[in-house]
């Protein structure tokens, strides 16, 4: 059920009213022209369009939802040639045609027109119906960014379009946030009903009467330019060193909880030493007494509200809100391992991207996550373990009592593992790989492993495609989405990092994807996944459906940016259902925590874990880490950043 609730007419019930009553309506009339008489005057406000001259008045001018023709009366009085485009055939037949309007009837969200065919658009009140029929707030904001990505388009550079309309609060922060994203300057007109004639529908105006001017981003100053710049050169491996070189230890509840807690602790204090906003949410897994802690630290930061606030602490001057974007990593590591690469070096990332961005005032809306729990679930390690050692298939430290042991361990883990890649549910991989391993002739499985295998699959069992993500790994960040589910349909896209810093000196051996990984017959994907002839170092960058306009922007930015990156987008388009069959290895980390519920998420990692040899191993150590490669992720994630969340 909708929660866009409002109580202006439905699409339905305006195009139901009686077009010929409305078309003789005075006060109709006489409200539309008022109108759009202040949307032209704002069009001649040097203040607002200082590089308008008066041969734009010249050209054509859109009226966008130009209904009987009230506004389009008056723009032919003042424009050389006026369009009228509306949804209702009905309200256009009321047009006089002595007037020569060039008519068009279509919807405006998805404009006929072809690319900067006009100067200037005025819209009296057709914007109250771009959110209709959405369902929740992420199809608003879909279809906001939609309808007005297109407007964009049809619009020459330096162009004008003055907006009028009556938004909800949702409607209004969307519009606000896709504009600026887009590279608009500027504001709206916004019409607040007066509380005590609600019931007759009576409006006075905000001051809030500002034009719209779009900006092409090939067109951006070169001072902006220049400040980007001079902002991701401030990366600094030293810092990113300092940071992998504290978090470095075995990040595991086992044998205890030293060196997990002694890292949040360093996290959050990190954080707080940023002042940012740092929360800690804590859950638990079964079977431990100790809580796991996921680590938070949010940083916002709006200019124009902190100068409004200075300037008149009573204003209600509404600014331009930012973008929400959450840059996460885990920072658990697998039993026995120092985890620099996994994912020490994420973390690092995260902590210096907040840096910069806080130190240099960006605004912007960040919530820097740090995960527990993304490995194997510690839980069902400390089980399994226990059970091995009552079965007496391992010693007191865990290793296999023999090679016998280890061997058909280590198959019958590659073969479960197999399986799920061919879509086979979790349990339903474990009975397949238990028949194949009693099938081979070299393989004894004595009661021992027959126990044990029985008791994995009773752990599995419950589990299908989908819920076993969030169970055998990725516990923290499913259970921290789970409990801000609803801060969370306000996020404009999540950056998950893992396992990034390694680099192989043979860098050819990365050019390979897991075999699990999409075709390009499956997916769209916009380069080759091969080391391009500079040897540049490949990187992989994954987006659901809802996450394809980031990893656009993501790819284009790398080209942008000098630097040694080269990254291989791959774009799903499918459901989470569809991806847990069809491609479970691209789910290995928390980003899949959000494309459960649809959020928009990409996953950025190194191509695969195949040519690192140190993975999930003892030495996995500082010493690993390409620092360089390091800060050239970093440099990229800030860049998106700064000009995502500010238009620079």
């Amino acid at each position: 059920m909708s929660d866009h609730k409002t109580n202006r007419p439905t699409i339905d019930e305006y195009f139901g009213m009686d077009a010929d009553a409305y078309a003789h309506s005075n006060w109709m009339a006489r409200n539309q022209q008022e109108t759009t008489n202040q949307a032209v005057e704002m069009l001649h406000n040097p203040e607002l369009f200082a590089d308008r001259g008066d041969e734009c008045f010249e050209d054509s001018v859109l009226d966008l939802g130009c209904g009987t023709g009230f506004s389009s009366y008056k723009l032919l009085q003042i424009f050389h040639r006026v369009v009228g485009m509306d949804f209702s055939r009905d309200m256009m037949q009321h047009i006089d045609p002595e007037f020569q309007l060039n008519l068009i009837q279509a919807d405006l969200r998805a404009l006929p027109f072809r690319e900067k065919l006009f100067s200037t658009t005025i819209s009296i009140s057709a914007y109250n119906f771009v959110a209709e029929g959405a369902q929740n707030r992420n199809q608003i904001k879909a279809q906001i960014r939609a309808a007005l990505d297109d407007l964009g388009r049809i619009l020459r550079v330096g162009g004008g379009v003055v907006i009028e309309f009556y938004p909800t609060k949702l409607e209004q922060d969307s519009f606000l946030t896709v504009l600026k994203s887009l590279n608009f300057s500027g504001g709206l007109i916004i019409m607040i009903p007066k509380p005590e004639k609600r019931r007759n529908s009576s409006f006075s105006r905000k001051n809030l009467n500002i034009g719209l001017e779009q900006r092409n981003r090939s067109d951006m100053s070169a001072k902006n330019q220049q400040l980007l710049q001079s902002l991701i050169q401030l990366v600094d491996p030293e810092r990113l060193y300092k940071h992998v070189l504290a978090l470095e230890g075995n990040r595991h509840p086992l044998p205890d909880f030293t060196d997990l807690n002694a890292a949040a602790d360093y996290i959050r204090c990190e954080m707080q030493k940023l002042h940012l906003l740092v929360s800690t949410h804590s859950f638990s897994i079964f079977p431990y007494e100790e809580l796991f802690q996921n680590i938070e630290g949010i940083y916002h930061y709006c200019p124009d509200l902190e100068k409004d606030r200075e300037n008149d602490p009573s204003s209600d001057y509404i600014p331009i809100p930012d973008l929400v974007y959450y840059l996460t990593a885990h920072y658990d590591t697998v039993q026995n391992c120092p985890g620099a690469i996994d994912n020490a070096g994420s973390i690092a990332i995260i902590l210096e991207c907040a840096r910069i961005i806080v130190e240099n005032n960006i605004p912007g809306s960040f919530h820097f996550l740090a995960f527990s729990a993304e490995e194997f679930n510690p839980g069902w390690v400390l089980l399994r373990n226990t059970k091995l050692r009552e079965l007496g298939l391992v010693d007191d430290r865990n290793r296999y009592q023999n090679l016998h042991i280890s061997s058909i361990m280590t198959k019958y883990k590659q073969l479960t593992w197999r399986n799920r890649q061919t879509g086979l549910s979790p349990s339903e991989s474990i009975q397949k790989s238990i028949h194949h391993l009693e099938e081979l002739s070299l393989s004894v499985l004595t009661p021992a492993l027959n126990a044990f295998f029985a008791f994995d699959l009773t752990l599995h069992q419950p589990f299908s495609h989908t819920s076993i993500w969030g169970n055998f790994a990725l516990v923290g960040s499913e259970q921290w989405v789970k409990d801000h589910l609803p801060q969370l349909s306000e996020i404009s896209g999540v950056i998950n990092l893992d396992a990034l810093g390694y680099n192989s000196s043979q860098i050819s051996s990365q050019s390979q994807l897991h075999a699990s990984s999409p075709k390009k017959s499956d997916t769209h994907q916009s380069q080759s996944n091969c080391v391009s002839a500079d040897q540049k170092f490949p990187v992989q960058i994954i987006a659901n459906a809802p996450a394809k306009p980031l990893l656009d922007r993501f790819t284009e930015l790398s080209h942008d940016q000098d630097g040694w990156l080269e990254l291989v987008p791959i774009y799903l388009p499918y459901d989470f259902d569809q991806i847990a069959h069809q491609y479970p290895d691209l789910l290995r980390s928390d980003h899949t925590s959000f494309w459960k519920r649809n959020i928009p998420a990409i996953f950025l990692t190194d191509l695969n874990d195949v040519p690192n040899p140190f993975y999930h191993t003892p030495a996995d150590t500082i010493q690993q880490i390409d620092f360089d490669l390091l800060a050239e992720y970093t440099k990229l994630i800030l860049h998106f950043l700064i000009t995502h969340s500010t238009g620079v």
